[in-house]
């Protein structure tokens, strides 16, 4: 096992310089190999000089790691109970889905980010309620034909959240507590914090639109419109939980039994789409140096989400790496800035973990 204490060390400086470059006003990096975890927490909650100390107890809004830890994950456990199937047409499901040119989109093409959508789309602005956001929603048409191009967008994973709801019978953030969060013993997993926990919820952006300060709600304006839950945004975590959930994909929980079995494991990672920004899965990046860096393995996958998050897993080498900051505190910037870092701090630990 690697020395926490040196890895700290090696971390302090290139941290506390995005720190000083107000890139985050702090953030905790998890590192995880085999079944064992280490979390280091730096800097504090916000700029300001009396601002409480992070701690590896502290929670952040996960932002898009919501749609590799929670609805890329239940989606498979519904396609290894025979709920689902990959090339499944989501007019079987979700049958409210308007125009005609969407009636071949596959839960493949959902997940992969290649079902047709254009891009991310600002529902917010002109809905007030879940209700009118769905309907905008159905009524979207396509930018290409499914399975033909690829563009990131969250309507994808939406639609999903409802598919889990919809095959399970359960509420789409009940069944990840139940079948996901509770197996793994993430205690600190969840959509919609309580607000006893406002000492330890992580700050985000300074919205005045939403009252001033964003704390204890999820930071995505759209997420935030479906109530706090849904299948592209809304959870919040520890590092250590989230160090428990990659554990688990890395080496399995007790006696080896994973959240997902290992044929599920092999098919998230299969090459979907490839560009000149990387390699994608299902719902997982693959191999992508923008934010990975060089942690020697071209197998890796990994997710990153709006708010300053990151998660970063080599199967060859059995090592994670995690970063949970509040980049967008007070407001969101330039996003090449969290990917510099997020780079930077992928080659310290690979090395440091490969070194051992």
């Amino acid at each position: 096992m690697f020395s926490a204490e040196t890895l700290k060390d090696e971390l302090s400086t290139l941290i506390e310089g995005a720190i000083a470059d107000r890139i985050f006003p702090g953030g905790v990096v998890a590192v995880v190999s085999g079944r064992d975890h280490v979390c280091l927490p730096f800097g504090r909650e916000t700029y300001e000089a009396a601002a409480p100390s992070l701690s590896a107890d502290s929670i952040f809004d996960l932002a898009s790691l919501t749609k590799v830890i929670a609805t890329t994950t239940a989606i498979m456990q519904c396609i290894e109970r025979d709920q689902l199937a990959l090339d499944q047409v989501i007019d079987d499901i979700v049958p409210e889905l308007g125009p005609a040119s969407m009636n071949r989109i596959e839960i493949r093409h959902l997940m992969s980010h290649m079902a047709g959508f254009a891009g991310i789309t600002p529902f917010y602005e002109k809905c007030r309620t879940r209700d009118e956001l769905l309907e905008e929603a159905f009524k979207l048409k396509l930018a290409y034909q499914p399975g033909t191009g690829r563009i990131y967008d969250d309507v994808s994973f939406i639609i999903l959240g409802m598919v889990i709801e919809r095959v399970s019978g359960q509420a789409f953030d009940h069944y990840c507590t139940e079948r996901i969060f509770a197996r793994l013993g993430m205690t600190e997993t969840t959509f919609c914090p309580d607000p006893r926990l406002s000492t330890r919820l992580v700050p985000t952006e300074v919205d005045p639109v939403r009252g001033g300060l964003v704390r204890g709600f999820v930071h995505d304006e759209n997420a935030y419109l479906m109530g706090g839950v849904a299948g592209h945004a809304g959870l919040f975590a520890t590092a250590g939980d989230v160090a428990r959930f990659c554990s688990n994909v890395i080496a399995g929980g007790p006696d080896r039994r994973r959240i997902l079995s290992d044929a599920s494991l092999r098919q998230l990672r299969e090459l979907q789409w490839r560009d000149e920004d990387g390699e994608y899965g299902l719902g997982w990046d693959r191999f992508r140096r923008s934010y990975m860096g060089d942690i020697g393995d071209p197998e890796a996958i990994g997710h990153t989400g709006f708010t300053g998050t990151s998660i970063v897993i080599s199967p060859t080498y059995e090592f994670a790496i995690i970063l949970l900051t509040n980049r967008v505190h007070p407001q969101r910037s330039d996003r090449a800035r969290i990917n510099e870092t997020r780079r930077a701090v992928a080659g310290v630990v690979a090395r440091h973990v490969l070194r051992a």
